[in-house]
């Protein structure tokens, strides 16, 4: 039997005035009783989403500026740009490539000969693939890059909420900043190295450089391309890598490594010849080991980033590393560090260099073997060269680029097979 329509209205009346109106909503003010419902906090008298309202961004207290959206507890751009803005009083972030590793010519941070372009990557958020384009200390998290360092929302890793009466303090909730960290706007920094707030909790370096408190100018790093995977070496052989990687200055050096698909046999062959050159200059080391997506955030803590031969990666994955890479490996050089990338013969893909290639620091065309072919060091004074002979024998799985970037170290008659190149900021 059908309920007469006049009936049917009146029930669905008595319904609406039963429901509370945050129900209906669905994205109000969820006040249960005198709480708020999961996923909100007491604001005044409303319940809002902290993670994503630009009213209520993190805290009750910060309001993102007009044009800015809330994401994940963070101010940003809408446009997805480079912005921290945790601190709603800070100044602007410039943008990644201003004053250091820009779109071309060499005042504005080519590298050698070579333009240091952006590769048709953004400089943040979320790039086409659904993966972030980072920078230095930052981790890509479900709505874009977030400080696992110092963000409440997402504290030492992605979605590790802190407590209302917590901060997140050195990538860990806790009641109060840690010895050396300054509670700013919520938050607790180091001032003492943080870029973004240097010195003051207001005070940003334009070269992304913070140095015991005071805003250093951009030094310029090294990009180092060999053509040997290290499955197979000499002493000689050995020093070019080894080489590269005490361009850097620490003591000890801090190696970041991305292992990824290289095989056994060349991460030991690498850490071999890094080890025999320490021994024979007196320095020292560490190793970390990183994925593709913690490398922005490690990178910050590292000297050196070291990409061994990967013989067993598809093209596509070299490219998506290259590309979400592409922002902190520019911050990362323009402040100084080292990147050493080796390449070798591979089956599965076109070769390693597609990293950089990828990140927009270095172009070829392809590589060619050179396997058991007597190699010349071209550039003996280049610091790459230090110790070497002026020939050594190519061991198996060794390669020239086809490419006419950077100073040539290794030379085969037909190309370069180790290349060097100064970054300038």
């Amino acid at each position: 039997m059908s309920i007469p329509r006049q009936w049917r209205l009146r029930a669905l009346t008595f319904f609406l005035a039963a429901v509370p109106l945050w129900a209906l909503a669905g994205c109000g003010s969820p006040i249960v009783g005198q709480s708020c419902a999961d996923g909100f906090t007491r604001c005044g008298d409303r319940c809002v989403d902290l993670s994503a309202d630009p009213g209520h961004c993190g805290t009750c207290s910060l309001s993102c500026s007009a044009g800015d959206v809330c994401a994940s507890g963070d101010c940003a751009p809408a446009d997805g740009g480079v912005f921290d803005a945790g601190d709603a009083g800070d100044a602007e972030m410039p943008d990644a490539g201003d004053g250091g590793l820009g779109d071309g010519g060499t005042p504005d941070g080519s590298m050698g000969d070579g333009s240091m372009g952006d590769g048709g990557l953004p400089d943040g958020g979320l790039p086409d693939g659904g993966s972030c384009v980072c920078d230095l200390g930052e981790l890509c998290c479900d709505l874009g890059c977030v400080r696992p360092q110092s963000d409440p929302n997402d504290c030492g890793g992605c979605g590790i909420r802190c407590g209302a009466a917590e901060v997140c303090s050195a990538g860990a909730c806790a009641a109060v900043c840690d010895p050396g960290f300054t509670f700013c706007s919520g938050r607790c920094f180091d001032l003492a190295n943080d870029p973004n707030h240097c010195g003051t909790c207001t005070h940003s370096c334009p070269s992304g450089i913070c140095i015991e408190g005071a805003c250093e100018a951009a030094t310029g790093g090294h990009l180092v391309v060999i053509g040997h995977d290290y499955r197979n070496s000499r002493r000689d052989m050995n020093r070019i890598v080894g080489n590269a990687v005490f361009l850097a200055r620490g003591a000890p050096v801090r190696v970041l490594v991305y292992e990824g698909s290289s095989r056994s046999t060349s991460l030991t062959g690498v850490d071999r010849a890094i080890d025999q050159t320490a021994v024979a200059t007196g320095r020292t080391w560490t190793r970390t080991v990183t994925d593709i997506g913690k490398a922005p955030l490690l990178l910050a803590d590292a000297d050196v980033f070291v990409l061994p031969s990967q013989q067993d990666a598809a093209d596509a994955v070299l490219a998506e590393a290259g590309g979400e890479w592409s922002l902190a490996l520019r911050s990362f050089l323009r402040g100084g560090g080292v990147v050493v990338l080796m390449d070798g013969g591979s089956t599965i893909n076109a070769g390693t260099w597609q990293i950089l290639d990828a990140a927009g620091l270095f172009s070829a065309t392809g590589i060619v073997d050179v396997s058991l072919d007597n190699l010349t060091v071209i550039q003996r004074t280049d610091a790459v060269a230090l110790g070497m002979p002026a020939m050594y024998r190519a061991e198996r799985s060794s390669v020239r680029f086809l490419t006419t970037e950077g100073t040539v170290v290794v030379a085969h008659p037909q190309g370069p097979v180790v290349i060097h190149r100064l970054v300038i900021p």
